[in-house]
């Protein structure tokens, strides 16, 4: 079953197109338009990554979303001051961008490679296995309401 990740920057509105072409080492990506938004798909015999630019027209109301995910779901409606925080810093993402590991992650560490490296560029907050964690893959807000003091709130 394919890994899925979300990424979430504030800091760019679109893909650098010339860093994703050199992103993994010894692989150039397939670039196309498809129902994803713009997509970027590196493939080794075991392993794709499959990395897509959810359309402008789309952010809003997915946004919305994970802002009610956030509110409702986490929280039940009761949000403290952190968590308000982490909701202005979902208010305030440009660029929403999905990566899929199929298989999944995988043991040279590729995918990792590969994620790390869209992290420290794009300085996103990561949504993953119901999970938000920062850039550096800190648990910023987990769903039953713990995380790591030491994650970045942005």
């Amino acid at each position: 079953m394919p890994e899925n990740f979300a990424l979430y920057s504030r800091s760019a509105d679109t893909l650098p197109h010339a860093q994703m072409v050199v992103l993994a080492d010894n692989v150039e990506p397939q670039l196309a338009q498809t129902e994803r938004g713009k997509t970027y798909t590196y493939r080794w015999p075991e392993l794709a990554i499959v990395v897509n630019e959810m359309p402008a027209a789309e952010l809003v109301e997915h946004l919305r979303g994970f802002e009610g995910y956030v509110r409702q779901y986490i929280y039940r409606g009761k949000v403290p001051q952190r968590g308000e925080r982490i909701i202005r810093t979902i208010r305030a993402t440009r660029l929403v961008v999905g990566v899929e590991l199929q298989p999944g992650r995988d043991e040279p560490g590729r995918a990792e490679e590969l994620l790390g490296r869209m992290c420290g560029g794009l300085r996103p907050v990561i949504f993953h296995a119901d999970a938000v964690f920062d850039w550096m893959s800190r648990l910023l807000l987990a769903p039953d309401g713990s995380f790591d003091p030491a994650a970045e709130l942005g």
